[in-house]
């Protein structure tokens, strides 16, 4: 995965979640079929202990977010036992493809690595491993067929999705297609995460990514704290990646916190954290070299 090149189709990414389904840290579920009929998948990430009681720490997450009626002792309880509960999403946008392309690394090394036991432990991480099932087959197809030709790496010259194409991220607010839906009654209806992240890719030539938080004028109908705890989330983001030596890192710029109808913006209305990390693009698995001198500022 994450070769040069190459683009893993959505069929055989499932295929290989079903192997991490046999996993005791992994369950793997068929939430229902997309817009054109391919599966639309949920993988739940935790420790084996915490798989024993998901209902438990389900129901937990949603008291927390719901505590009308909770003395403040069953609060710190809820605090105590409780799980942070984590959703994270996939290339929403077919042609931003390095999310999906990611998720089966992501998900195993979550689920197998020592390093991660601390987060299996203490956290339930929701992975839906692409938002767009349907897209992902047509940008994958259309890239393979394009392979050594002069149009290797050209954009899809039609929708990547049935009905809305491009738009299916300004779908949060009305909620008309089946992708939406489902990810929604997880989100809102069954766990209400903490915290949610939404993989995408930007431009070519501004920064190589973008991490929270978003720049202002952000939304005044949102709880201030939700824009304190991206100031968190993109701080340690920030910090380590200068750690690892990373450079182009933008925060605070180029998307504000006002515009509303889409995946990452909608959670911070409902009191999850919603964040947007970003990604310089390629051209989709083809390497693209951008010369300093092209480099723009974002905003």
């Amino acid at each position: 995965m994450g070769a040069d090149r190459k683009l893993e189709r959505w069929d055989r990414i499932v295929e290989y979640f079903w192997h991490l389904d046999s996993s005791p840290c992994v369950k793997v579920v068929e939430l229902g079929k997309s817009t054109e009929g391919n599966p639309f998948l949920l993988a739940i990430i935790t420790s084996k202990k915490n798989h024993a009681r998901l209902d438990e720490i389900r129901e937990m997450s949603w008291k927390m977010a719901h505590p009308e009626g909770l003395t403040e002792e069953q609060v710190d309880e809820i605090a105590r036992e409780g799980k942070t509960v984590v959703a994270m999403t996939m290339s929403i946008h077919a042609t931003e493809v390095g999310g999906t392309q990611m998720a089966p690394e992501l998900a195993y090394e979550v689920a197998t690595s020592p390093e991660h036991e601390e987060v299996r432990q203490n956290t339930v991480l929701l992975v839906f491993p692409c938002f767009n099932p349907d897209g992902q087959i047509m940008v994958t197809d259309w890239y393979n067929q394009q392979l050594d030709t002069e149009y290797e790496g050209v954009s899809t010259p039609f929708l990547y999705h049935k009905y809305t194409g491009h738009d299916n991220n300004r779908d949060a607010i009305h909620l008309s297609q089946v992708e939406s839906q489902m990810v929604s009654k997880v989100m809102y209806r069954e766990w209400h995460p903490q915290a949610y992240i939404d993989h995408h890719h930007m431009g070519s030539y501004g920064a190589r990514f973008y991490i929270p938080p978003f720049a202002n004028p952000v939304d005044e109908g949102v709880d201030p704290l939700i824009w304190t705890e991206q100031q968190l989330y993109g701080g340690m983001m920030a910090t380590m990646l200068e750690a690892a030596g990373k450079t182009g890192i933008e925060s605070a710029a180029t998307y504000p916190g006002e515009f509303m109808p889409t995946f990452n913006y909608i959670p911070c209305w409902h009191n999850i954290c919603g964040r947007l990390p970003e990604s310089a693009s390629a051209k989709l698995a083809t390497p693209h070299y951008g010369h300093p001198h092209q480099l723009q500022p974002s905003r």
